[in-house]
Order: C-alpha cells, then sequence, then structure tokens
C-alpha cells in the first residue's frame, strides 16, 4: 500500500474520531410522538422532545439528567385507566433523579391520578413554563419532597380538585424522605391558580427545619397557619392574606393580626373581610399604642364568638383598658343577629375616618359605641344606629374606671341618640364628659345620670343639631354651649338655658358671641411650620371657622403631612374655629430632596367683619 493510501486512511479515521462526540450527543436526543418512545427514551437517559400528546396508563418514573421538552403538548392519562392512589404511584409522573428538567408541558390528571407531579429526593430539579391540571386533590398538583426545585416561566395550576378546595404546594419531607433538605425557589417564575405554598409540622420535623420556600415580590409568609389549615408550619401566600402587621407577617384573620401585633405596630386590612369578635387588651399597647387601618375596607362580624366579659358576648370589638387604640379609614358591620354593639370601649381611643354601621345590627337595645371608660376622640367618622336606638353613650361612673371623656369634632355625622349617663355608684368620683366641637348630629342628645350629684359634664363649642336636646334637672350635670347651630326649635329653646357666658342664640339657632359697645371680639390662629416656610397668623372674628387646606407651607427634602392640634402630632384636623387663640403644627414627611433654610418672614393678618389688613 503506497504512503497516499496510508494517508487517505488516516485522515479518514481522524474525521471519525472527532465526530464521535457530537455523534454521541446527537444519538442521546430523541423526538417522541408516542408512549412507547418515549419509555424507551427515558431508559437511555435521552433529552427528549414531545410531538404529540402522550396519554399514561401507569405512573411515568423519570431518571437523573434527563430533560423532557414538551413543546405545549400533553401528557395524561390513557381511556379505561384507572390509577393507583397509594404511595408511592398516585402522582401522575414522579422525579426520582437529580438534573431533571420538564418545561413547555401540560400535566393533566384527569382527577384520576391523585397528583400530577413529585420530586422525590431529587436535586437540581428545574420546571419552566409548566401547567399542572386536575389533580384529584388540592393539596398533591405538585410535590416537593425532601427535593431542591427551581421553576421559571410560568407554573399554572387548574382545574378543580374533587374536594372542591383551591389547590395549594407542598414544599415536604415525608417519613421516606427524612432528613431531606427541601427547597423551593419560584422567585423569577409566575404562579397561577395556587392559594399557597406550605411544608406543615411534620415537614419541618422530618426535614429537621431545613426547608425554604423563595417566593415572587407579593408573597407574603403567613403568621397564623393554622388559619389555613396548616399545622405549625410554614405558609407563603399572595391571596389569602387578609391582614398584616407592619411590612411584615401577613395574616389569615385580622383577630390574629391584632393578637401579634406589639406596642407601637400598625396592623392593615388588606381588604373586605369577616370573622369573629375581637377583643383586645389594650393594656398591650401602653406606651405606643395600636392603630388598625381599615385602609378603606370593611369588616363584617358574622362568625362566633363574639366579643365581650363572659356571659356577655356581644360585642364585635372589646377594646379593654390599659392603653391607647386608634382605628381609621374604614368600616365595621355586622352580620350575626347576637350582636348588640359595635364597638364597647373602655381605652383611649380614636375613631378616624370611620363608618361604625350600627343599622346592620338586628337585635334590639343596640349600640354602635358604647365608651365606659377612656379618652374618646370621633374625627371625621361616621356612626350610624339602628332606626331609634344609640349611636354611642358617655357612660361613666364605675368603680373599677376612671374617667370617661367622649370629643366629638371635624366632618362626624352620628346618626341616631347620644346618652350621656353614670352608673350608680355614689362611692366614686370620676367624671363622665361629652365635648362637642364639630359634626353633624342628626339624633337626639340625651344628658340624664341614675348618679345624683357626681360630675356629668357636657361641652358644646360647635356642630349642628338637627334632633333634639333634653337635659335631666339632677344635681351635678353641668353644660355649657359656646357654640354650635341648632335647627330643631325645642333643642333651641333648650340651648338657651345652658348658654355660657357672653354668648346668645340668633334666629337661626346658631350661637353666637354677644358684642359690647360694637367691638366683636378677636381670636389668633398661629401656624408651627416646625421647620418650613412661615405661615401668617390668622385673626378673626370669635368662633370663625378657619379651613387649614388654605394654609400650606413649603420645607425642602419633605412632603406636608397636615395639621395637627398637638404638639405631639396625635390629632389632624382639617379646620380650626377660633373660640380660643390657638396654635396648630405642620407635619412632614422626608421626600429625599435637597434641604435649604425656610423663609422666616413673619406677618399677622387681621381679618375684621370680612376685611383684611396686614401688620408687619
Amino acid at each position: 500500500m503506497n504512503k497516499r493510501k496510508w494517508l487517505v486512511i488516516v485522515l479518514a479515521l481522524a474525521m471519525v474520531l472527532t465526530m464521535m462526540p457530537a455523534m454521541a450527543l446527537a444519538s442521546n436526543e430523541a423526538t417522541v410522538s408516542d408512549l412507547d418512545s418515549l419509555e424507551a427514551a427515558l431508559q437511555q437517559n435521552a433529552q427528549i422532545k414531545l410531538t404529540a400528546n402522550i396519554e399514561l396508563t401507569e405512573q411515568l418514573t423519570i431518571p437523573e439528567g434527563v430533560t423532557i421538552d414538551g413543546g405545549g403538548n400533553t401528557i395524561s392519562i390513557a381511556n379505561d385507566v384507572t390509577w393507583s392512589t397509594s404511595d408511592p404511584t398516585k402522582y401522575l409522573i414522579l422525579v426520582s433523579g437529580n438534573d431533571v428538567t420538564i418545561k413547555n408541558v401540560t400535566l393533566d390528571a384527569e382527577n384520576n391520578a391523585a397528583g400530577c407531579l413529585q420530586f422525590f429526593k431529587a436535586e437540581g430539579g428545574k420546571i419552566e413554563n409548566v401547567t399542572l391540571a386536575n389533580a384529584k386533590y388540592h393539596y398533591l398538583p405538585l410535590n416537593v419532597n425532601g427535593s431542591e426545585v427551581t421553576a421559571t416561566g410560568y407554573l399554572k395550576v387548574e382545574g378543580t380538585a374533587v374536594d372542591d378546595k383551591d389547590y395549594v404546594i407542598n414544599v415536604g419531607c415525608g417519613s421516606s424522605a427524612t432528613g431531606n433538605v427541601s427547597s423551593f425557589d419560584i422567585s423569577s417564575a409566575t404562579l397561577d391558580g395556587v392559594a399557597f405554598i406550605y411544608a406543615d409540622k411534620t415537614d419541618l420535623e422530618n426535614s429537621s427545619g431545613r426547608i425554604s420556600i423563595t417566593t415572587p415580590d407579593g408573597y407574603l409568609e403567613i403568621g397564623d397557619p393554622e388559619n389555613a389549615d396548616v399545622a405549625d408550619g410554614l405558609v407563603y401566600s399572595n391571596s389569602i392574606a387578609t391582614a398584616q402587621v407592619n411590612d411584615g407577617k401577613g395574616y389569615v384573620k385580622l383577630l390574629a393580626a391584632v393578637n401579634a401585633a406589639q406596642d407601637g405596630d400598625t396592623v392593615t386590612l388588606m381588604n373586605d373581610a369577616s370573622g369573629s369578635g375581637i377583643v383586645i387588651d389594650t393594656s398591650r399597647y401602653a406606651t405606643k399604642g395600636l392603630t388598625i387601618d381599615f385602609s378603606d375596607n370593611i369588616y363584617t362580624v358574622n362568625e362566633e364568638p363574639l366579643a365581650g366579659s363572659s356571659g356577655t358576648e356581644s360585642q364585635c370589638f372589646q377594646l379593654l383598658t390599659g392603653g391607647s387604640v386608634i382605628m381609621k379609614n374604614g368600616t365595621i358591620k355586622a352580620d350575626n343577629e347576637h350582636v348588640a354593639m359595635l364597638i364597647q370601649n373602655y381605652c383611649n381611643l380614636t375613631l378616624s375616618g370611620m363608618k361604625l354601621e350600627g343599622n346592620t345590627m338586628t337585635r334590639t337595645d343596640t349600640y354602635a359605641l358604647s365608651n365606659n371608660c377612656g379618652n374618646v376622640k370621633i374625627v371625621d367618622t361616621t356612626i350610624t344606629a339602628k332606626e331609634g336606638e344609640v349611636a354611642f353613650d358617655v357612660y361613666g361612673g364605675f368603680k373599677s374606671y376612671g374617667d370617661v371623656t367622649v370629643t366629638v369634632s371635624g366632618n362626624s355625622v352620628i346618626n341616631g341618640k347620644i346618652e350621656v349617663a353614670r352608673e350608680k355608684n355614689k362611692s366614686n368620683d370620676n367624671t363622665n364628659t361629652l365635648n362637642i366641637e364639630g359634626g353633624t348630629l342628626n339624633g337626639d342628645l340625651e344628658v340624664k345620670t341614675t348618679d345624683d350629684g357626681f360630675a356629668t359634664e357636657v361641652n358644646i363649642s360647635g356642630g349642628t343639631f338637627n334632633k333634639g336636646l333634653s337635659v335631666s334637672k339632677a344635681n351635678g350635670i353641668e353644660v355649657e354651649i359656646s357654640g354650635g347651630t341648632f335647627t330643631d326649635p325645642n333643642a333651641a329653646d333648650t340651648a338657651k338655658d345652658y348658654l355660657a357666658d357672653g354668648f346668645k342664640l340668633s334666629a337661626n339657632g346658631t350661637v353666637k358671641k354677644e358684642s359690647s359697645g360694637g367691638y366683636v371680639q378677636q381670636k389668633t390662629l398661629t401656624f408651627d411650620t416646625n421647620g418650613g416656610s412661615k405661615i401668617d397668623a390668622v385673626t378673626a372674628n370669635y368662633g370663625k371657622t378657619i379651613v387649614l387646606s388654605d394654609y400650606t407651607p413649603k420645607r425642602a427634602g419633605y412632603d406636608f403631612a397636615g395639621w395637627y392640634k398637638d404638639k405631639e402630632l396625635t390629632e389632624k384636623i382639617e379646620y380650626a374655629i377660633l373660640d380660643y387663640d390657638m396654635t396648630v403644627y405642620a407635619k412632614w414627611t422626608a421626600n429625599g430632596e435637597p434641604t435649604e433654610d425656610a423663609d422666616v418672614e413673619t406677618k399677622i393678618v387681621l381679618v375684621i367683619n370680612d376685611k383684611t389688613a396686614v401688620v408687619d
């Protein structure tokens, strides 16, 4: 054989050797259109591409290193096949090997197989653009059992379980996988059709606590898993939480969120919700208080147990003594025939922008709000009583409680009676006081007592009274009226007997300061801008209402957050009634912009009989 032929042979062998890896790779790829070819490809640990739908006759087990690209096709169950629902064969597909990828496929259990997909003691699992359909049981569309799985693209769960519950995903560690780490990372996936992802108490114990669930934005860890029917485990969801404490955990029940809150926390109602009555031991919030922000949502009490003392459980909320609570921006209503009070209060309570719908109660002798102790502020709040019944009371005199003071202000609307009374208990010298500074009262104001000789005070400096006013002649009752408008003639007649010195009732029922020698008393409103640009002080006739939104300071690096009645910035006000010289205080929130010194120019503006003068 000559040299030329040898050279040709050597070159040919070299080409074959060079091509061998590519040929081997090509031989490990399989295009599959039926069950037989799929099973054959799995035995070769192939990279599989489906070109048609596949129907299974028994559970499909996937070994190590396999990729199944469904190409948009469906793997389901053949006709006339009844699936085993016993472990470990209850799933349509079982992944038993490491580094398995399943993508671009629908796995349809047809309510025949108990579940769609399980990863069992498998590391490096991946799912991408997968739909899990019609798992027989709501908790078995996907089970990550002692495995490590990452999802990308979309993961969609659809269909209806035979138990008619919402589908959930279990990241667990069963007894046969005890000691394994289990993790599920869906932070880069879009999840649809799943109520929550969970690991229960047994899962955590079997894995020695080594279970992790990594979720996309918008998911919260649920702080009351028992309310999701999960025993002391991990639960993550973007849909089942109705309340959140600060920016932390979510809670299925508002009651659980309140119980989890600490002094100074804010509980936010995330959507309209319903549940049982709620007892709040406010001594837990004695320093900084508790805020419940209803966020324009409705809380309806329609479940037992109701709140209240033993034997008298008939309230939606019972606020015990010892601390402070703010309820704002929402609605409380009842849908339970046993409810007699929406709120029974013994604490320092502020209602701001609330609606108490007492007209949703169905029994007789109802109170939308009952106050037996504490300092209560009703600001820009609407309280509606059942027809002919009580919107709120001021009812003190109990041995074990202190004073009770209720102040109505802003644009509050009271639809129903107001009762001011005392428990008969002559050994107690605490006071009960009602202050009406503003708002509209569309029910009778009844000042009465069963405790002759002890302090009951009513101070009216504003508001519109469209119904009756009655005052008991018992000793110890003091009523002073220095403002307001009484549109009911009988109420106006009664009001005349309690006008403060120097005040009179005009023909239209409005209380005004009497003038002397043509001089009308002036009062001054001062603006403390707390570092913002100066706002000129306003001096006007006694009783004039100043709309504070007309006065907006500026401060570099901050957004103006409104005017407050007190230095501590706890009581926001929208307008000021000049019954006395007063100061309002600006609140600011930082906006991250550069700061600079504010203008410090000061002026005083006098407003006299609607004429303005500026004093430098």
